[in-house]
């Protein structure tokens, strides 16, 4: 199965001009008039460049010389920000908080403007809110808060390192399918796979590095179990599965008898359970899916060395 591309919110229109409000507090007119001998533009068209600069530089884009140059960067923005696809609207709402970060309290400063960082970071936020749309501002970064950031830093590099090692084939299925009922708005089949994954990996870790004590049809417990024993992982990380284990044992235990063919034991009885407490259910599984498969890669490349 091909690899999800990334998702992005759609930015409603209404955002995106309640956005070009939020650029005007911040830096106010741009002056476009010649200036005059002895004369000084304000301090709103040194914040209009510098942010112009920074998107384009790290963006990799040229930047547009006259007559659409120095004078029409509010214009060019206001443009932008109105017809921009999502992904690049999003890029650029990375690019204008880590500005603003950076450098927005000494210009305030200096030219006794009324608007701070976290002023503009507060009236940003609040629109975010009102449109439901997925970000945060944390420590003057914009980060996302749905399953997205997920899916790029934990659920994506699993689902690689399963995929590339033809013994993990069944634990791939698996979270492959964990991921799939999440999406279709399953939780508790989406939590019984993700258990099944975790389960199927340690097996395959436990016998390719010849762990004698390995029962013949082990719970999830008893494998988190010898991973602490093993040493793979930390104490202190296996505590944590464990109580995660022990939170949702009895939900994995009702959704068994509802898989057909689980095949890794059984039970009875079906909990309700919400899709956000899935959610992190799965992406957990997912991050000790990759720490584990890396620390088995660690353990065999140290056995040949």
């Amino acid at each position: 199965m091909a690899a999800r591309a990334p998702q992005f919110p759609p930015f409603p229109q209404a955002f995106r001009e309640q956005l070009i409000y939020v650029l005007d507090d911040c830096f106010g007119e741009y002056y476009e008039d010649e200036l005059g001998i002895g004369q000084e533009a304000p301090v709103g068209n040194e914040l209009w460049t510098g942010l112009y600069r920074t998107f384009v530089r790290r963006r990799g884009l040229r930047e547009v010389a006259r007559p659409f140059g120095i004078s029409e960067k509010r214009k060019q923005f206001s443009a932008f920000i109105r017809t921009a696809n999502d992904a690049w609207l999003e890029a650029f709402l990375i690019d204008f908080v880590d500005f603003i970060a950076a450098a927005y309290d000494n210009w305030a400063r200096e030219n006794y403007l009324n608007v701070s960082a976290a002023v503009v970071f507060e009236r940003l936020e609040t629109h975010l809110r009102e449109h439901r749309l997925p970000y945060t501002v944390v420590d003057g970064s914009l980060v996302r808060t749905d399953r997205a950031l997920a899916a790029r830093q934990i659920e994506g590099p699993a689902m690689a390192m399963l995929r590339g090692d033809r013994e993990f084939a069944a634990a791939a299925t698996e979270l492959d399918d964990a991921l799939r009922f999440l999406e279709v708005g399953r939780p508790e089949r989406a939590i019984h796979n993700a258990a099944l994954a975790l389960e199927s990996t340690i097996k395959v870790i436990g016998a390719r590095l010849g762990w004698k004590k390995m029962p013949p049809k082990p719970t999830l417990g008893q494998l988190l179990d010898l991973v602490r024993e093993e040493k793979l992982i930390g104490p202190t990380e296996v505590a944590g599965l464990r109580q995660l284990v022990e939170a949702t044992e009895k939900i994995v235990a009702g959704t068994r008898n509802v898989a057909p063919g689980a095949g890794h034991g059984a039970g009875s009885g079906s909990d309700g359970v919400t899709l956000a407490a899935a959610t992190f259910v799965v992406d957990v599984a997912c991050a000790a899916v990759k720490h584990l498969h890396t620390s088995l890669r660690a353990r065999e490349q140290s056995a040949r060395t």
